[in-house]
């Protein structure tokens, strides 16, 4: 009886650790998106590519820290570098050149590059922006009969080595 309880208190406190824990992630993220979709995001400052947005950047407590920000005593902001968009049409958008994100820890925050709608070649970049929608849709259709099949498992009969 005292184990059972020593067992259920045991599982109670790693239980409520891993719930707690889980609610207080040190990591926050910040989603990229253009408008129209698909454009190709890059660190402004450098260039460095990082894909077709959306795009999803994670940062932990320690490199928010470690960011250089004289203003994060005083408001608890930090400051992450700006962002660019290239659309197919090559038209482009870019963010500020440093993003504020306040009070960042274990939050989400979200930056939408918006083309200039005057630029030209916005048909193509629609027209893409749809087929790459298609596209995503036809492969999660593609996947979904697959995490719907289960595997059925057959039980292994326990035999004592005097039975095989």
């Amino acid at each position: 009886m005292q184990t059972q309880f020593r067992f259920y208190t045991a599982a109670s406190i790693l239980l409520l650790y891993t719930v707690l824990s889980g609610c207080s992630s040190n990591k926050t993220s910040l989603v990229i998106k253009s408008e129209p979709d698909g454009a190709y995001i890059s660190q402004t400052e450098t260039g460095a590519g990082l894909g077709v947005a959306p795009v999803t950047l994670d940062f932990d407590k320690a490199e928010l820290v470690n960011k250089t920000n004289r203003d994060k005593e005083r408001t608890g902001c930090f400051r992450v570098k700006g962002y660019s968009a290239r659309w197919m049409s090559g038209a482009t958008a870019s963010s500020a050149p440093a993003i504020r994100l306040c009070n960042p820890v274990g939050k989400n925050f979200t930056v939408t590059l918006q083309r200039n709608a005057n630029a030209p070649g916005l048909e193509k970049d629609l027209e893409f922006a749809k087929q790459d929608k298609d596209s995503q849709t036809q492969q999660q259709q593609a996947n979904a009969p697959q995490k719907q099949q289960a595997k059925v498992v057959q039980p292994v009969d326990e035999a004592t080595p005097a039975e095989r």
